[in-house]
């Protein structure tokens, strides 16, 4: 008996009995969320997971159960947490709208990968654009299911800069010139396991994440929707918001927010300054909630919790 594994099969099966692929059709469930004041927060990008997660059912899974027909998630281009990723790479973007990153799905073995990246730069070069650079795209493998962790890609992010005189619609129209040059140019060659290379994503406004996933699996898949940094800086403007309209404030202390890296925010303790009050509020629907409380009502909740403790 041979040692080698069949090929895994991608794409549609082939006509055969009376099955026809011309037959298939898609029945995707599409949530939408929005700030209406056009505020950028992190909440919203919770709020879309949270609908993702709420659209379950209209996904579907094979014999493998932790392994889904795909998820994704839709969201503007986070530029604070970009130009942060980005410095530390050892290079800068341009102001929000003057570049743009396509999610990038790639061959793992490093010869093919390699082949598809300069495929990609070489196009994005002859069509007037300048190559930022490249960015590994973190992911957990061990978030999703055994059947897709086998066809799993190297995923990266690829930056580019807008030409001179060019705007922005302008722009994006060159984007998708590129993709579509750079998709037809590698499907036509000769480079290997080239069917991985996918481009979900290529704009200078979104970016799409995206993969063969449950819908509750993409937030630990991507662990960057759920950048505890981006979280603790939401939550500093939420406070800084609360103290403009005069509301009562007490300073989030360092134990707070290094519980909120750890992975706890529902159970965190909140240690309020002054005369260092520490509070366990387990049963609170959420921390972003009980930072949202008025100080004064924050300490009246704990009491109670704390009066409860003690029946």
């Amino acid at each position: 008996m041979s040692d080698s594994l069949e090929p895994i099969q991608r794409g549609l099966p082939p006509a055969q009995g009376l099955y026809d692929p011309a037959y298939e059709r898609d029945a995707c469930g599409i949530g939408f969320v929005a700030n209406i004041s056009g505020e950028k927060t992190h909440s919203i990008v919770e709020k879309g997971i949270e609908i993702l997660i709420n659209l379950t059912h209209r996904g579907a899974c094979g014999c493998d159960p932790e392994t889904g027909d795909g998820a994704g998630l839709m969201i503007q281009i986070p530029d604070a947490f970009f130009r942060k990723e980005c410095r530390q790479l050892g290079f800068e973007l341009p102001g929000l709208g003057e570049y743009a990153v396509a999610m990038v799905f790639l061959p793992v073995e490093p010869g093919p990968r390699l082949a598809c990246e300069a495929v990609l730069e070489t196009v994005a070069v002859q069509e007037g654009l300048e190559v930022l650079g490249w960015r590994d795209t973190p992911v957990e493998g061990d978030a999703i299911g055994r059947v897709a962790r086998v066809s799993q890609p190297y995923i990266q992010q690829f930056f580019v800069r807008r030409p001179d005189g060019m705007d922005q619609d302008a722009f994006e129209r060159r984007l998708y010139v590129v993709r579509k040059r750079a998709s037809n140019e590698v499907r036509a060659s000769d480079i290997v396991d080239k069917e991985y290379f996918y481009i979900p994503s290529f704009s200078s406004r979104t970016i799409v994440y995206k993969g063969l996933l449950l819908a509750p699996q993409i937030a630990k898949f991507y662990s960057e929707l759920t950048d505890p940094e981006e979280q603790a800086e939401r939550l500093q403007r939420e406070r800084d918001q609360r103290r403009a309209i005069g509301q009562e404030v007490y300073p989030v202390d360092a134990s707070f927010l290094e519980a909120l890296r750890m992975g706890m925010p529902e159970a965190a303790g909140i240690a309020l300054g002054v005369d260092r009050l520490v509070m366990l509020l387990a049963d609170a629907p959420s921390i972003q909630e009980v930072m949202a409380f008025p100080a004064q009502d924050l300490v009246k909740e704990w009491r109670l919790s704390h009066e409860a403790c003690q029946d």
